[in-house]
């Protein structure tokens, strides 16, 4: 309830709120390739409810699954989804919708309940087709790897990332005629002129505390692992290309996941103090999302302050 009375109250909150309200009253002419959210649309529509109606239904559908996480480390899981995607849903609500269910379902693949998964990942994709992206995570978990091996790949895509090399890979047919090919030649394949500064730079350092200790850990899961290293690599990638920081953003559920082993990893270490530095720094992070991503400034804008009501309308 403390995620969803916000969420469904608010009144032009998020970049995309008119787009949205424009795609619920014009579904006629709404092309989407995502068809369950446009299947949600024109059931809502059906019922003679308002545009907003379908800000309250996506708000129950985004938080929803975030119930049936499994209990143990349930508050530094709803933490960190709260730190890191909350506000997004705000304005990316298709995406949002794809991810809390992405987050159900590899929660139910870690406690074995691979139909349930298997079940609910699908979902996932048919809300927002970005979701393919965590699709090969479900067949690395098993996929056992030597750690100082997995370093040194490591930090060979640390290279290629930080190097022109990249551009030269992502220069063929496969990636150029994908999904994601369109946006290398529109403005978001451009370097960023924000998300470049300490902040990113402290993001990028938090993630490699966060995959080193994960590497560590006594984890079963080696998805996990993978899941660091993407998130990792995706942090860097954001600030040479702009459209990579969609990828970071989704990339970041990786810690609701890995903070958990983390936090044992510390425990063992007695460097406990890196739990708290770390929920300080996602909590400043936090506040500072609010600050910059005021309605009245445009660029790297999500434009969720400052909060108003539907009262206010």
């Amino acid at each position: 309830m403390v995620l969803f009375v916000p969420s469904v109250l608010r009144y032009d909150i998020g970049t995309d709120y008119a787009s949205y309200v424009d795609s619920f009253n014009f579904s006629s002419e709404y092309k989407q390739t995502e068809i369950v959210f446009y299947a949600l649309i024109l059931f809502l529509r059906n019922l003679q409810l308002p545009a907003h109606s379908l800000f309250v239904c996506s708000a129950f559908i985004t938080y929803f699954p975030l119930l049936f996480l499994q209990r143990k480390n349930y508050t530094w899981k709803i933490l960190m989804y709260v730190l890191l995607c909350y506000l997004l849903s705000y304005s990316a609500i298709r995406n949002m919708i794809s991810l809390s269910l992405v987050i159900l379902a590899f929660d139910l693949f870690f406690r074995g309940k691979r139909w349930g998964a298997f079940i609910i990942y699908p979902l996932s994709v048919l809300f927002h087709a970005s979701s393919f992206v965590f699709l090969p995570f479900f067949f690395v978990n098993r996929m056992h790897c030597n750690r100082i091996i997995l370093l040194l790949i490591s930090s060979f895509l640390l290279c290629i990332c930080y190097t022109d090399m990249f551009f030269v890979l992502l220069n063929n047919d496969l990636f150029l005629n994908s999904y994601y090919g369109g946006y290398m030649f529109s403005v978001y394949g451009v370097e960023p002129s924000y998300n470049t500064g300490y902040g990113a730079f402290s993001k990028i350092l938090f993630a490699a505390i966060v995959f080193l200790s994960v590497l560590f850990s006594k984890t079963k899961d080696n998805a996990v692992i993978y899941f660091s290293l993407f998130y990792f690599i995706s942090l860097v990638l954001m600030t040479k290309v702009s459209i990579f920081l969609r990828l970071a953003d989704a990339a970041a559920i990786t810690l609701v996941f890995a903070l958990p082993l983390c936090l044992s990893v510390w425990r063992e270490k007695k460097i406990i103090a890196l739990k708290y530095l770390m929920v300080l720094f996602y909590v400043v992070l936090f506040e500072m999302f609010i600050y910059a991503n005021n309605r009245g400034l445009k660029e790297g804008n999500v434009g969720v302050s400052p909060y108003q009501t539907i009262f206010c309308e």
